[in-house]
């Protein structure tokens, strides 16, 4: 059985890579963890490619990052008691939706170049998936 590394990472959890064991020149035995050595040297977690972002106490590299957050989106959208959770709560806390629609409404009266904007995007993005 593969030894694993058991150090814990912030708001991640525990690291659980396999450490790779080597030796030094006089023959001592040293047992690394490769992703804990990355991050020490401010190394992205899973490519080891240099940290941009926040390489005090950032984890990934900005790729990296941007596919980490689109596969746990990608996740909390195919699982559906996460959607049935949501919609029940929409639905059945007064006053929960006419609080969310004020505050959009605050929103797009402050920024209305936003908002326009936005909803060009919007409109381009119906239009071009109804073309295909």
């Amino acid at each position: 059985m593969t030894a694993r590394c058991d150090n814990q990472i912030s708001s991640i959890g525990v690291c659980n890579t396999p450490l790779s064991v080597t030796t030094n020149g006089f023959g001592k035995t040293i047992t690394v963890c490769r992703r804990c050595h990355w991050r020490a040297n401010q190394r992205c977690w899973t490519c080891g490619h240099p940290r941009t972002n926040h390489p005090e106490f950032g984890v990934y590299c900005e790729p990296c990052r941007k596919a980490a957050v689109r596969a746990a989106w990608k996740s909390a959208r195919r699982d559906p008691d996460k959607a049935r959770k949501h919609r029940e709560t929409y639905t059945s806390k007064p006053g929960y939706r006419e609080k969310k629609n004020a505050a959009l409404r605050a929103w797009r009266e402050k920024n209305p170049e936003k908002a326009k904007a936005q909803w060009q995007r919007y409109i381009a993005k119906k239009k071009a998936q109804s073309s295909t």
